[in-house]
């Protein structure tokens, strides 16, 4: 179980997960994730990596360590709570805190609370409103509707299922090569209905990938994969 496992992801206001970044009254403080998706903005999956935005010159490197938020007594406490339970099941992680949300007149409220989880089990984002300690308000979101980006262990999980379903293809070579994971879309840029990943293996970052697949995180099972013939 993926169980207090927090995430810096992408903001996301009260009725849809529109990406912003800092502080502004609007969407309080949050824990933000690097994410690569967006329709239309980058290079398509298995064609370039990194992928990057359309018409932009060769990449620069910048070494980033991810901040974690693990056990976030936050996340914990909207967890335990009955009514928030009932909408997690046994696997789920943490996707996003929010820190003084605003109030809904356009002013940050400090006592206003966001967690946003994404349960496994239900299939489904599950996004908790708290003052304090107390559940003032729980929403659930199909995943084909919308969903916050990949956390870290999420990234890890992808990998390591992608790894042993090629190991089981015989593709031993798979165990030589870097595992890269970023959340996938369909062709025409529109969320999976589950949690999907696209993990890719290469020889190093800059290095065109060998082995291409789609895992299915709600369900643990890889639901594409190909050889890059390329």
């Amino acid at each position: 179980m993926l169980a207090g496992t927090s995430l810096v992801g992408a903001a996301a206001n009260d009725d849809a997960h529109t990406h912003a970044q800092g502080v502004d009254p609007e969407h309080g403080n949050h824990y933000h994730a690097a994410d690569l998706n967006g329709a239309g903005r980058f290079s398509a999956q298995g064609d370039v990596w990194p992928p990057r935005p359309d018409g932009a010159g060769a990449p620069t490197r910048i070494q980033q360590a991810e901040p974690a938020y693990n056990g976030a007594p936050l996340a914990r406490q909207g967890a335990e709570r009955s009514t928030v339970a009932e909408h997690l099941g046994e696997r789920w992680a943490v996707l996003e805190i929010a820190e003084g949300v605003s109030d809904g007149k356009g002013q940050s409220d400090r006592s206003r609370q966001v967690v946003t989880y994404f349960s496994y089990d239900m299939n489904q984002s599950v996004r908790v409103e708290m003052r304090g300690a107390n559940v003032t308000d729980v929403k659930t979101i199909d995943p084909s509707q919308a969903q916050l980006p990949l956390n870290p262990d999420e990234k890890a999980r992808a990998i390591d299922i992608a790894r042993a379903h090629w190991n089981e293809q015989s593709e031993s070579a798979v165990n030589d090569l870097e595992g890269f994971s970023i959340q996938a879309f369909q062709p025409d840029g529109q969320f999976f209905g589950v949690r999907m990943v696209y993990v890719s293996f290469h020889e190093n970052a800059d290095a065109r990938p060998d082995f291409l697949t789609w895992v299915d995180l709600s369900n643990e099972t890889v639901a594409d994969s190909k050889r890059d013939e390329g």
